[in-house]
């Protein structure tokens, strides 16, 4: 995994969180290195539903935007 390009992992990661967000929130468990790579694509698609799960993604997402500079990238929720 340590000769491995953060590319190929980035490429993967896109494939992989396709779902309704489990795989990129499980992916940011792995570790420190995963969890960088995986940042971009983490939250491109979600699943929420009610009131307080909207308003908690929605807070998270602005938060994340504000304090690293990134524009949500959610394509699919």
């Amino acid at each position: 995994m340590d000769r491995c390009p953060d590319e190929v992992f980035l490429y993967i990661f896109t494939l992989a969180c396709s779902d309704d967000g489990f795989t990129g929130r499980s992916l940011s468990l792995v570790s420190s290195r995963v969890r960088r790579i995986s940042e971009p694509i983490r939250y491109q698609s979600l699943a929420v539903s009610g009131l307080e799960q909207i308003e908690a993604i929605t807070t998270l997402l602005i938060t994340r935007q504000a304090e690293h500079h990134l524009s949500p990238n959610v394509h699919h929720m």
